[in-house]
């Protein structure tokens, strides 16, 4: 049994404040042999503030001008947007615990069961706001975010040659959809929407992953990966970019990946490379990475971008 105790201070560049980030975490040997241990841990850790945040309400102002579908009538007055940050921004924060046991029933065989929490708050918002004063972008740190997450994995290990690890996670993830970096990050997104919490960006129920290793002979080596997950989320938009219905309610196709390599151990003088080929999503599978949510699009529905199969040569050599 041992508990580990830490704490560290942080300043906010931006906001300028010192934080403290205090952390705990302990192991419990549950019989006197050690194949089984339950590890837990609790911390509140913060977040560093985006230089962009400090400089807010010097961004240029927008215009927000409406036209009709063909594009050739203004429809309405356009309604300037002005950049306002609310008065004593906090800095983001989270707080995240764990629980895990760790069992072997064997020089072989090991399992894992484990479960993580993590709760955000204080995170960087962007609202649009009109009311009879005018028209806002207001920054604010009101936003907040959680993650839950139970996993169960199974680890075989067959002397040398086999090891083999596979995982399972169910997972939900939700979040205020206008987070500060969604709009202002390397490239400016020119439409910001009504906040909403819902499913981020990030959310997959379900994934499943496979990692394994063999050497069927001497100097041969097989490795492999196999990831299989639900589709990432995403929102359906109007032509004025405007979301349709709640966001994030849509899913990209299931998500399944294999990577496969085989390698060989040569002999070049007294170097002893191992000289492979690796090929990256080996089966051509279809995972795409953009989709056209445009409901004003004869090609909603679409998805694009697909990560294609390729081949490596690797070269990599051992520390005798």
């Amino acid at each position: 049994f041992y508990i580990e105790l830490g704490a560290r201070l942080d300043r906010d560049g931006v906001l300028g404040r010192l934080n403290m980030t205090p952390r705990v975490g302990t192991a419990v040997l549950l019989n006197p042999e050690g194949t089984s241990v339950i590890r837990s841990g609790y911390g509140i850790f913060y977040e560093r503030t985006p230089s962009a945040a400090g400089a807010f309400e010097a961004f240029e102002g927008v215009v927000d001008t409406r036209y009709s579908s063909d594009g050739s009538i203004m429809v309405g007055t356009p309604q300037p947007f002005a950049h306002v940050s609310a008065p004593n921004l906090k800095t983001a924060r989270s707080t995240t615990w764990d629980l895990g046991v760790d069992h072997r029933f064997n020089p072989r065989w090991s399992t894992h069961i484990g479960v993580i929490n993590r709760s955000g708050a204080n995170e960087l918002l962007v609202r649009s706001v009109t009311d009879a004063s005018g028209a806002a972008l207001v920054l604010s740190s009101d936003g907040r975010s959680l993650y839950r997450e139970v996993e169960t994995s199974v680890h075989y290990t067959g002397g040398p040659g086999v090891d083999v690890n596979a995982s399972y996670v169910y997972s939900r993830a939700r979040a205020d959809l206008n987070a500060f970096t969604t709009f202002y990050d390397n490239v400016l997104w020119p439409v910001v929407a009504q906040n909403e919490y819902a499913p981020a960006r990030t959310n997959v129920p379900h994934r499943l992953l496979v990692r394994g290793r063999a050497m069927p002979i001497r100097n041969w080596l097989v490795v492999g990966t196999m990831d299989w997950r639900s589709g990432l989320p995403y929102s359906v938009v109007n032509a004025a970019l405007d979301f349709v219905g709640p966001r994030n309610d849509r899913q990209f196709p299931t998500y399944f990946r294999m990577d496969l390599g085989l390698e060989h151990k040569l002999k070049i003088g007294k170097l002893r490379p191992w000289v492979g080929v690796r090929a990256d999503n080996a089966l051509s599978s279809f995972l795409p990475s953009d989709v056209q949510a445009n409901l004003a699009s004869p090609a909603f529905g679409t998805f694009y971008n697909s990560e294609y199969r390729q081949f490596r040569i690797q070269v990599r050599f051992e520390q005798q």
